[in-house]
């Protein structure tokens, strides 16, 4: 059982004091938002050659359909996996065999854009079948259909708490002075707001920045 439910949370993404130099404790939320839940049908065949040639009349067939792997391609959910086909086979002199093979299964859906990773439940079932023997090979026909839930998994780095330290006053940089900054290889727009005491957009747009 996979459930999914609506939850309501305050997260901080933007706290600093500046009056107060302060201290962040940080840790990392993970986001499941449901993309898309639907189904959709799609037809799929292959074929198997025949190891003995006496045995080219079907009595009868069954398929089963699984999905493997699931990828994110752009826009769309793209479903993996394979049918296993199963068949009955005479020689039309009283004499009955088993044969199976499997087919590769591929399909394509719309899931909308997704942010993070992609995470899916899904489950393919068929939905009919049809085998015949054709030039010396088993040849299948299927309807596939494929059941799914698709949600969108983000990661983000949130400030969990925040001590404000109030014998340690904020910094303060005088309007006319140019301050020259190197950042580290971990530092973001954020952290480098923080540390001078001033917001995010005005650093962006002092210089001429964009992202974090």
């Amino acid at each position: 059982l996979n459930a999914v439910c609506n939850a309501e949370a305050q997260v901080v993404t933007d706290m600093y004091s500046t009056d107060y130099q302060s201290v962040n404790e940080m840790k990392e939320l993970e986001n499941r938002r449901a993309l898309k839940a639907s189904a959709f049908n799609f037809t799929a065949d292959g074929s198997s050659p025949l190891d003995d040639m006496d045995y080219d009349k079907v009595v009868a067939s069954s398929a089963s359909a699984s999905v493997e792997k699931v990828e994110k391609n752009g826009s769309k959910a793209s479903f993996g996996g394979k049918i296993d086909v199963s068949v009955i086979l005479t020689n039309g002199a009283g004499s009955y065999i088993g044969r199976t093979f499997s087919i590769p299964l591929h399909a394509e859906t719309e899931i909308g854009k997704s942010a993070g990773e992609l995470e899916c439940f899904s489950d393919a079932s068929v939905l009919g079948t049809s085998v015949r023997i054709d030039d010396g090979d088993m040849k299948c026909d299927a309807e596939i259909g494929i059941s799914f839930i698709a949600c969108d998994v983000a990661k983000e780095n949130v400030v969990d708490k925040c001590v404000i330290m109030k014998d340690r006053p904020q910094i303060k940089f005088p309007a006319s002075n140019i301050v020259i900054c190197y950042p580290g290889e971990d530092d973001g727009i954020w952290d480098i707001a923080k540390r001078y005491g001033v917001s995010e957009s005005a650093l962006r747009e002092a210089n001429s920045l964009g992202g974090d």
